[in-house]
């Protein structure tokens, strides 16, 4: 008893602190009405490692209350027999009031029950009255104020992430609604300018007509890659395992890069090494992306000379194979001090006598579908001479002979026999025109209705049914998907199978159009050939 009152005599100024610390004082509120218990539990403080807490005593739980008001204190002592409260309920007002507060509740010894029950009511932890020291009181006090520490980044974090989610959902949005305003007009102009190049023209004009076309080219490759990078960046990307034919993809891969190269004097070459296998499993689309952005940056930078495509057996399992792909150039090559930049996105070449058209996205995104494959990428380069982009994908192996084939779709042989009715719903004049002067041109006998918005294409099905219907998703009054889902809901015997028109190229992602009842889509600006293909397989119509 000696002892406990020559410790309660002490003063905090008179306690010797055990070195200096830098480091900032932590409030520590203690609402206690006791000026003994007050005085152990700032020396108790003072002699452990958590000397650098300053004890802010308040002797009532309204005061303890104002002052949680005006300063967040990491953690609160709470004794439960207060002036102006007592029990359990102490505890409870608190917690009501505030509560993201730490509280370490003051119990006496008789009370360990009173203790576990406020641990189980929201309490951090409780200490017994003359049962702790200050080992114990600095442990509490330490993980208590880690503990809110922890639980307030958490917290930031969860809000950082929420924010970050949700501009990349408007930037996402942004996009969208950029590349739809964009697509319009080129739709437009694009159709336009095919339209215009069946006529009559004489030299010159054919010249003119070209030049809109590649034009309308480079802009769609600028808006396509935007589009793709923004969905890269988001991770929306999502990678199929399908088996397909390695060696029809490459050769494909050249054929559909001809008309590119034919501009140019460019001997193309194709080489497979023995050992690549012909058939493999993976993502298809995701490497047929990868090498026409390699290619098509090859063709770009390659005036003369050469572009040549090898693909190695890099290493192989029983189940899997590593491939080696390259694409190697002769053109105007990548100063030394450039080549690391060069899948950045926005990196763009420049030289003195021309700057390369793109938004400088195309190696970019090739890296991001690489990477997110799991595979590796780089390039060598030497100015004026020459680039090669190469990279590794793994492939599992595919069984023998089985391949899953795609279905192609029907292509008649005599077009301008074909009689069959469209519903077309579009509400710009112009593309209304391209669309009509192109389907009549392929399809002479086309019988083609047009409605200006959704709520007019109900009213024409009303009174008519028809064999296809072509729907715009962006429309006044009311829209595609609306109209759609409303004709599939409540329109039984409209049976035709509905195209989605839009510019949106995020439509395709998930097969979200199919939920509104879309059969497939039409992407504008849309190259005729696509267009009639897809016709063609949802019609399918005898030649009459």
């Amino acid at each position: 008893m000696a002892n406990e009152l020559k410790l309660l005599e002490f003063s905090p100024q008179e306690v010797p602190k055990s070195g200096s610390d830098d480091r900032e004082e932590l409030p520590v509120l203690l609402i206690e009405d006791n000026p003994g218990d007050v005085r152990l539990v700032e020396y108790l403080l003072a002699t452990s490692d958590m000397f650098h807490c300053r004890i802010v005593n308040k002797t009532s739980l309204q005061e303890g209350l104002a002052a949680l008001s005006q300063t967040d204190f990491p953690v609160v002592l709470l004794d439960l027999t207060l002036p102006d409260s007592s029990g359990f309920g102490t505890l409870q007002k608190l917690i009501t009031a505030f509560p993201e507060t730490n509280v370490i509740v003051l119990t006496g010894l008789a009370d360990k029950a009173l203790g576990l029950k406020t641990v189980k009511a929201g309490a951090q932890d409780f200490l017994m009255k003359g049962g702790f020291d200050a080992d114990l009181l600095a442990k509490t006090l330490r993980y208590s104020i880690d503990r809110k520490s922890v639980l307030q980044r958490l917290t930031e974090s969860q809000r950082a992430r929420e924010v970050a989610e949700e501009s990349a959902r408007l930037k996402e949005q942004f996009i969208a609604g950029v590349s739809h305003e964009m697509r319009t007009p080129m739709n437009a102009i694009y159709g336009m300018s095919h339209l215009l190049a069946l006529t009559p023209l004489n030299e010159e004009q054919k010249g003119y007509i070209h030049s809109i076309r590649q034009s309308s080219e480079v802009l769609l490759g600028v808006i396509n890659d935007i589009l793709e990078f923004s969905t890269l960046q988001n991770g929306k990307i999502e990678f199929t395992h399908e088996t397909f034919d390695l060696t029809e993809l490459l050769y494909n891969v050249v054929n559909v890069m001809q008309y590119k190269r034919d501009e140019k004097d460019i001997l193309f070459a194709l080489h497979m090494d023995e050992g690549v296998p012909q058939k493999v499993k993976g993502d298809k689309l995701r490497l047929n992306q990868i090498l026409y952005n390699i290619v098509g940056n090859a063709i770009k930078f390659t005036d003369e000379g050469f572009i040549k495509i090898h693909v190695e057996l890099a290493e192989e399992t029983e189940t899997e194979a590593l491939l080696h792909f390259s694409v190697e150039d002769s053109g105007v090559g990548i100063p030394a001090d450039k080549i690391d930049g060069v899948f950045d996105a926005f990196t763009r070449v420049h030289s003195k006598d021309r700057l390369f058209e793109g938004a400088g996205l195309g190696l970019a995104i090739v890296k991001n579908l690489v990477a997110q494959q799991g595979g590796s990428i780089g390039a060598k380069s030497e100015l004026g001479v020459g680039t090669t982009v190469f990279f590794e994908l793994r492939f599992s192996k595919a069984p023998p002979d089985v391949l899953e084939v795609e279905t192609e779709a029907p292509v008649a042989a005599q077009d301008a026999l074909r009689s069959f009715s469209m519903l077309l719903v579009e509400d710009h004049k112009i593309n209304q025109l391209v669309a009509r002067k192109t389907l009549e041109r392929h399809f002479p006998n086309i019988i083609l209705t047009v409605a200006n918005h959704g709520k007019e294409a109900l009213e024409v099905l009303k009174t008519t049914l028809f064999d296809i219907i072509l729907m715009d998703i962006q429309m006044p009054v009311m829209d595609g998907n609306e109209t759609t889902a409303f004709i599939r809901r409540h329109m039984p015997e409209v049976k035709a199978p509905i195209l989605a028109m839009t510019a949106h190229a995020y439509i395709s992602r998930n097969e979200v159009f199919k939920t509104y009842g879309f059969d497939d889509y039409v992407l504008k600006p849309f190259e005729p050939e696509q267009f009639f293909t897809k016709i063609h397989y949802y019609l399918d119509l005898p030649v009459r």
